[in-house]
This record gives structure tokens, C-alpha cells and sequence, in this order.
């Protein structure tokens, strides 16, 4: 009865460290999807977020009917909110069609925040219907693995 109990303490004890375990290594998605971004100004925006490691998956959208010609290039930055955590600052430009990946640490704790610029240079006044014509299609995937 002895070694039962123990066996079974064994057993708590490693499904206990196992689900901490999962627990620590979890993946939070925090955006997946696609984005239209046009000339001359970027978007961004800010979100509370925990201690981990930040991945953006980015892929550009090709141009043309075909979906291959050579997409516009588009900025990419993810920084600490006033300078927060400054480690974790990325900032990389897409400009083909090939998966750029970037990672960085977070402190966790503060306010993060994203912005994607379309780099493509039109006057800041030109209407809509001169802006459109430079839209450029991102694959945006945001984690955070902890």
C-alpha cells in the first residue's frame, strides 16, 4: 500500500511539472490575419502584454493578377511603449514575396505597440484614388511563446 501511494505521488507530482510545463510553453496568438496597407502613412496600434517571446511572421502579398509580381515594400516596427523595454524593439522592411520571421524578448508587464508603413512615396496630400493604387497585402502573424 505504501509503494501505491508513492507511485501515485510520483504520478500527481509528474502530471503537475508536465501541466506547468505546458503551461510556461504556450504560444498566444495575438494576430493572424491579412492587411491592406497604403501610402504615405502607416498604422499602429498598442496592447498590454505579458513576459514571453514576441514572433511576427510577415509575408507581402504579390501584385498583379497572378498574385506574383514584385510587391511594394512596407516597414514593419514593434516597440515599448515610451521607450519601454527597449530590447525588444524590431524594426524590418518586407520588400519580397519569401516569410520574413523576427523575435525578440519581452519584459512583459508594459505597453507594446506595432505599426506597418507603406514605404511606396506619394505627395501626403493625394487623394484616395492615387493612394489605392499602391495598397500592398501583408500576411501578419503575432505571437507570444511562454
Amino acid at each position: 500500500m505504501i509503494n501505491l501511494l508513492r507511485i501515485l505521488a510520483a504520478v500527481v507530482l509528474a502530471l503537475t511539472t508536465s501541466v506547468g510545463a505546458e503551461a510556461q510553453d504556450s504560444e498566444h496568438v495575438l494576430m493572424d490575419m491579412q492587411v491592406w496597407v497604403t501610402p504615405p502613412q502607416g498604422s499602429g496600434y498598442c496592447a498590454q502584454l505579458e513576459a514571453g517571446t514576441f514572433t511576427a511572421e510577415l509575408q507581402a502579398v504579390g501584385q498583379g493578377s497572378n498574385g506574383r509580381g514584385q510587391p511594394w515594400p512596407v516597414e514593419f516596427s514593434f516597440y515599448g511603449y515610451r521607450g519601454f523595454d527597449d530590447p525588444a524593439t524590431i524594426d524590418t522592411t518586407v520588400s519580397s514575396l519569401a516569410p520574413t520571421s523576427v523575435s525578440a524578448p519581452l519584459q512583459g508587464g508594459g505597453l507594446y505597440c506595432f505599426s506597418l508603413t507603406n514605404l511606396v512615396q506619394v505627395s501626403a496630400n493625394a487623394p484616395n484614388a492615387v493612394t489605392t493604387q499602391y495598397w500592398q497585402g501583408m500576411n501578419v502573424r503575432m505571437t507570444i511563446q511562454r
